[in-house]
């Protein structure tokens, strides 16, 4: 459709100013479901857009007055401004983009929770997704044995999700051996899914490859404390040399705020307050704490997934003997 050259009143038409191109969209979005203000380079990262996109941007939205520049100790950031007359309707805009996913990922979990079949973790997957139209891929792994007949469960129930949701959904049953055999791309990319039922299958790929011939043994929950214990004290030395960890670790806290229960969004939050408030020392004094509040943070320590795959793959190594 080819648009005029002149350009509508800000006052009649203000949406066409205020969401005037991607960049503005994005930052928009990041802002309105933080619950404080962010920085520049913080917008870049959590917008997936360069720093000179943002900086580029932000004039514009500047002029609109939906948002302002603001102070906070000593940096400079960018907050929504609360009197602008649409802050209510661009948030529950925004918060029901976020809710959609959200609604769509507790389906899909209650749907492979509630299976009888062998089905051992599953997985969201957008990293392929070029457009709406795209297909969403939903990732099962399961036993050699199980593959047609997970298939077979699972299709007709994703499908009718797939039209109430008006998104294209794809299923891909996995095995041990084809994670085992994933290249590191695709491992990178498996690093990044959004998590529906079971522990991650690169953790369990690990566990398969360093143990091929017996099955592993059961694990109590004093094993499970032991391991994020371990692995706690992994991440408090890394922390002493990666300045930028906790800030990719909140990154990872917000976004997985949008699709998380109630019960493990009160933990995040609790890990986004000692992010945003306590120096380095009191978050490494938290992680190796021996107390039911510390024990039960571990076992959602947001650390892990900030990790890149090489850094998981060699913290599984260095703490599972």
């Amino acid at each position: 459709m080819q648009i005029g050259s002149s350009s509508r009143s800000s006052l009649e038409t203000p949406f066409n100013w205020i969401l005037s191109n991607e960049s503005s969209v994005r930052i928009l979005r990041e802002l309105f479901l933080s619950s404080s203000p962010l920085s520049k380079s913080e917008i870049a990262h959590r917008a997936g857009i360069s720093l000179a996109g943002v900086v580029k941007a932000l004039p514009r939205l500047f002029d609109t007055g939906i948002v302002m520049p603001v102070s906070t100790g000593t940096r400079q950031a960018v907050a929504v401004r609360d009197a602008h007359p649409l802050k209510g309707t661009l948030e529950i805009l925004y918060t029901t983009e976020a809710l959609q996913k959200q609604q769509l990922t507790t389906e899909l979990t209650r749907l492979i929770s509630g299976s009888r079949l062998d089905i051992r973790s599953a997985w969201l997957d957008e990293s392929t997704r070029t457009g709406p139209s795209a297909p969403v891929t939903i990732g099962v792994l399961t036993s050699s044995a199980e593959v047609r007949p997970v298939q077979d469960a699972l299709r007709p129930e994703i499908a009718q999700l797939a039209e109430k949701f008006g998104v294209t959904l794809e299923l891909s049953v996995r095995t041990m051996p084809d994670i085992v055999a994933l290249s590191p791309v695709e491992r990178e990319r498996l690093g990044g899914v959004t998590p529906l039922y079971g522990p991650d299958p690169l953790l369990l790929a690990t566990g398969a490859a360093k143990e091929p011939a017996s099955p592993r043994p059961g694990t109590t929950h004093a094993d499970r404390e032991t391991q994020s214990l371990h692995r706690a004290m992994w991440i408090v030395r890394l922390l002493d040399r990666d300045p930028g960890l906790p800030g990719r670790a909140r990154s990872w806290v917000v976004h997985r705020l949008h699709t998380a229960h109630a019960r493990e969004s009160a933990d995040l939050r609790d890990w986004l307050y000692l992010l945003d408030s306590a120096p380095i020392p009191s978050i490494q004094y938290v992680l190796l704490r021996v107390d039911e509040r510390s024990d039960r943070l571990r076992q959602t320590n947001p650390f892990i997934k900030a990790l890149s795959s090489e850094e998981r793959r060699r913290m599984i190594a260095e703490t599972s003997a």
